[in-house]
């Protein structure tokens, strides 16, 4: 489905109201990109060349993050080394329960848009991991471990806003 044309700069005036289904965004079924202005480049686990597919689980080893109901922010946590991230270096994340991470950004926001954007809704400095309406009910958990040198951070049984009959389990690395 193509997304409508629209000002990159702007806020985002097409969110849906909470609850309803975002009709305007949706899954982007790229496999790779870049380079942008900074040189970075990204690539799935699919695209020839991309980085190996890998699942560490921490749920038995990792810290527990304390994210409960829809629409929080949690930290600032310890990412563990200095990460330089678009031109500055961060030590700390934040999570969001609606599946992204921040470098700074203590939103909620729940319905993604069109990257970059300086809106002001936009979080800055993210990891758009599985941003979407979730909601961190009931059996959803967060965690995250620094083994020495990477961080990792893992979502576990976390359902989207409209359906909780099917809850996703991702993480970054």
């Amino acid at each position: 489905q193509a997304r409508p044309a629209r000002d990159p700069e702007e806020d985002l005036p097409f969110l849906a109201p909470k609850g309803e289904p975002d009709r305007l965004f949706g899954v982007t079924p790229l496999s790779a990109g870049g380079p942008d202005a900074f040189g970075y480049r990204w690539s799935d686990s699919n695209e020839p060349g991309g980085p190996a597919f890998q699942w560490v689980e921490i749920s038995a080893t990792g810290t527990a993050i304390a994210l409960s109901g829809d629409d929080v922010n949690a930290g600032p946590l310890p990412i563990g080394f200095d990460f330089p991230f678009y031109g500055t270096t961060f030590s700390t994340f934040r999570i969001c329960s609606n599946g992204w991470l921040s470098f700074s950004s203590s939103l909620t926001q729940y319905s993604n848009t069109t990257l970059p954007n300086a809106g002001s809704t936009v979080p800055e400095n993210l990891l758009a991991v599985f941003w979407d309406d979730l909601n961190f009910s009931a059996g959803a958990q967060a965690f995250y471990q620094y083994d020495g040198t990477r961080l990792i951070v893992e979502y576990k049984n976390v359902p989207r806003f409209l359906d909780s009959t099917h809850p996703n389990t991702f993480e970054v690395i």
